[in-house]
């Protein structure tokens, strides 16, 4: 009757490690495709292009097909950004940028709306600019600001082009 326990526990006690140890395989699969997106939002004053009236930065890591978001809010403006990275081949990356823009005026009325959505081949390590409300120049008024989001977008661990061999099973 000994003989059958000392059987059922011992195989109890293997099962635990034998699933760590999957488990470890699998989080080390995720690690290996896992990206490092960079974000850093500013606003530039309408009269230099080379002062920032304010800068935000942030990091955030995620899966090729899983969205980064980005949401600015205030009184006269919100800004909504999706940004999504996809892994093609080696250190070629495809991103695609979906957005929406509201100015209100300073009762709350919304003035205007824009949506855009953007496709672009990116290299890992590169950055990559979108102005949401386009690029200020002199000519529009002392008033009009740009907002500049700035992505970069990197292997988490160093090794794209590692995940994507093993994403294609070659």
């Amino acid at each position: 009757m000994r003989i059958p326990y000392l059987f059922a526990l011992i195989f109890l006690v293997s099962i635990p490690s034998w699933l760590v140890s999957q488990d470890l395989e699998a989080n080390q699969e995720i690690l290996n495709k896992a990206l490092k997106m960079s974000i850093v939002v500013r606003l530039i004053l309408p009269d230099n292009e080379q002062e920032t009236a304010w800068e935000q930065s942030g990091e955030q890591i995620t899966l090729p097909g899983r969205p980064v978001t980005l949401k600015l809010e205030n009184k006269v403006l919100r800004i909504y950004g999706l940004f999504t990275p996809y892994i093609l081949k080696g250190n070629d990356l495809f991103l695609l940028a979906q957005g929406q823009v509201w100015i209100f005026n300073t009762n709350g009325k919304e003035l205007r709306y824009f949506s855009y959505v953007k496709s672009l081949p990116v290299v890992a390590g590169e950055k990559v600019f979108f102005f949401p409300l386009g690029r200020s120049s002199g000519s529009q008024g002392s008033d009009f600001y740009t907002i500049e989001i700035e992505i970069q977008i990197n292997a988490l661990l160093n090794n794209i082009e590692e995940g994507t061999a093993q994403e294609d099973g070659k």
